[in-house]
């Protein structure tokens, strides 16, 4: 599902930039740096193969939701730190409607319940370390266009002293 997936980037990006601009700045290690956006990818690369393999290896619901939880909270200490980055905890939310309505997947051994659909636990984590990527991403993507546009209106101005002169 590409198309739900790109939403969802999107939504959350812009979510983070709009909220971004209202909320208190305190502590927040998400600069929205290439170097920052490159190593939370990296790290949600790797989370996600990580959750993969426990759920393939066949590791009670549990125990892989408490090990996820724990790396997810380290990912987000290290890689964002804001509160903003709690956001993520809720897309499974959105999730529900998704599968309810539209019946666009399932989860074969979901031990969660919610509004008469199945969640697998842990995917909560999955969707708080995206979280930290998007944002970066999103801050990123800005900075780089804003000072794109500054440039551009650099360049504009020094053109309208030359015709000035």
């Amino acid at each position: 599902m590409p198309p739900l997936l790109g939403a969802f980037y999107l939504i959350v990006g812009l979510l983070h930039l709009f909220l971004d601009q209202r909320a208190p700045k305190k502590r927040s290690k998400a600069t929205g740096t290439a170097r920052k956006t490159a190593t939370s990818l990296l790290v949600l690369a790797l989370f996600i193969d990580v959750s993969a393999e426990l759920y393939r290896a066949g590791v009670p619901s549990n125990v892989e939701a408490y090990t996820l939880f724990a790396a997810a909270e380290f990912v987000w200490l290290f890689l964002d730190g804001s509160w903003l980055g709690f956001v993520g905890t809720l897309c499974p939310l959105a999730e529900i409607p998704l599968i309810k309505l539209l019946g666009c997947w399932s989860y074969p051994n979901a031990d969660v319940h919610l509004l008469g659909e199945g969640l697998v636990s842990w995917t909560t984590t999955c969707y708080f370390v995206y979280t930290p990527f998007l944002a970066n991403l999103a801050r990123w993507l800005d900075s780089w266009l804003a000072l794109a546009n500054d440039d551009d209106a650099a360049q504009g101005q020094g053109d309208d002293e030359a015709a000035r002169s």
